[in-house]
C-alpha cells in the first residue's frame, strides 16, 4: 500500500447517486446537502473516483440510517 492510501472493508459498497436514492429514498438534494454539510464525510461515506464522480459508500450510509453508525469524523 502506498502512502496515503486508505482501505477499505470487503462489506463496503460504493456506488453512484442513482442507486443511494432508490436504496434510501432521500432525493438527490438531500444526499449533495448531506455530503456539503458533513453530515457524511469524506472517505467514510463518499469519495470522489479518479474519473471525478462521486461514489457513495451504501453500507456506511444505511448503517448510519439505522442509529448504528455516527456521522462526521
Amino acid at each position: 500500500m502506498h502512502k496515503g492510501q486508505t482501505t477499505t472493508a470487503p462489506t463496503d459498497r460504493w456506488v453512484l447517486i442513482d442507486v443511494v436514492v432508490e436504496q434510501t429514498g432521500y432525493s438527490k438534494n438531500a444526499i449533495y446537502a448531506k455530503k456539503k454539510g458533513c453530515v457524511w464525510t469524506r472517505g467514510r461515506f463518499w469519495v470522489e473516483a479518479p474519473d471525478g464522480r462521486i461514489a457513495f459508500n451504501l453500507s456506511h450510509i444505511q448503517r448510519w440510517m439505522s442509529g448504528g453508525l455516527s456521522s462526521g469524523h
